[in-house]
């Protein structure tokens, strides 16, 4: 599963072209986190979310950056740090992103949210 947030208020812009670049972010890493395996039982119940830093020919400014997890319980914890190190290395491997030029400003930097599927 992966959310993706975009950091600019979408007041600034209105609803759909956040949205809109919201899903062509989610497009774009769909192929590249499909591939990460499961390091363990539970692991499919973290949550990462990872920000990601962009320069306007969508390549990133800094590594992939883990900002928290949830969903890390007894069975799991163990795999957490796995689990968003692999996640930090396959969005950073999905770069660049294509993106439009023009709102760059809404998506220099975008929080990603993924989890592993299961």
């Amino acid at each position: 599963m992966i959310g993706v947030a975009l950091l600019l208020a979408a007041a600034t812009y209105g609803q759909a072209e956040p949205t809109m670049l919201a899903r062509a972010v989610a497009r774009q890493v769909q192929p590249c986190t499909a591939a990460v395996p499961s390091p363990g039982p539970g692991s499919e119940r973290i949550r990462t979310r990872i920000r990601l830093d962009l320069a306007q020919d969508g390549t990133l400014t800094t590594a992939p950056a883990v900002i928290e997890q949830s969903g890390v319980d007894d069975e799991n914890r163990r795999y957490a740090h796995r689990v968003g190190n692999a996640a930090g290395r396959v969005f950073a491997a999905c770069a660049p992103y294509r993106l439009p030029a023009d709102s760059y400003d809404l998506w220099r930097s975008i929080i990603i949210t993924y989890s592993l599927p299961g």
